[in-house]
Order: structure tokens, then C-alpha cells, then sequence
């Protein structure tokens, strides 16, 4: 039942903003291809990317945003290179598109990516 109640609260928390002053923490931000978006410029050159948790630094004089993403894995035990690729996808891929720029002035916008193992209780071990 504790589980169900956490899962309750990240459902709540899903994609909502909380700004605190020049920085904005997002849980589970969809970041959607920047070459297909309309409005935000910020985004993947890939696909549509969801990390767990991004922090983004709001600069007062419109510069891209440095991002930092936090990606929870849960199955790390004997996979780490995959998961190691799996954070490169953040810093690789999302890039931001200047005020009045095109997608030929766009930047990576990612300056941290980290994974967060979280360790399954041994009742939800397979």
C-alpha cells in the first residue's frame, strides 16, 4: 500500500513545473522533437525524450537553458553499460533553438546527466 500511495504521488507530480526563482525542477518532462514543436524551442533533435526529473536554469537575458537530468533505473545489477547509454541519450539529444535562431543555431542545452540506481525492495526483486 505504501507503493500504490508513492505511485499516487508521482502521477500528481507528472510534468508539472516548480519554479524556484531562476530554476525550474520538472518531473517527467516531455521534451518533444524541436524540428516539429511549435512554440518552446527547447527539446530532442532525436525523438520525444521523458527523463525522470530535469532542472533547468532560466537565464534572465534569454541565453539556452543548462539542463540537468536525473534518470532513475531500477535494474542496474550486471547492466550498467546499458544503462551508461541510456543517460548519453539526454546529454546528446536535447538541444535548445535560440530566440529568432533556426534549427542550424540550436545547442545542447544538457551540461549534467546522472543516473539514480534505486534499489529494489526484496519483495519486488524477480
Amino acid at each position: 500500500s505504501d507503493q500504490l500511495e508513492g505511485t499516487k504521488l508521482v502521477f500528481k507530480l507528472h510534468a508539472r513545473p516548480f519554479d524556484f526563482g531562476s530554476f525550474r525542477l520538472v518531473f517527467k518532462p516531455k521534451y518533444k522533437e524541436v524540428w516539429r514543436a511549435d512554440g518552446e524551442k527547447i527539446g530532442s533533435f532525436s525523438r520525444e525524450m521523458e527523463p525522470d526529473v530535469a532542472v533547468e536554469f532560466q537565464p534572465p537575458d534569454g541565453a539556452p537553458r543548462p539542463t540537468v537530468v536525473l534518470d532513475a533505473k531500477y535494474r542496474v545489477d550486471g547492466q550498467v553499460n546499458a544503462a551508461i547509454a541510456s543517460i548519453h541519450k539526454y546529454r546528446d539529444s536535447l538541444v535548445e533553438v535560440p530566440l529568432g535562431g533556426s534549427l542550424a543555431d540550436c545547442e545542447r542545452t544538457v551540461r549534467a546527466a546522472f543516473l539514480v540506481p534505486i534499489p529494489l525492495l526484496p519483495s519486488h526483486k524477480r
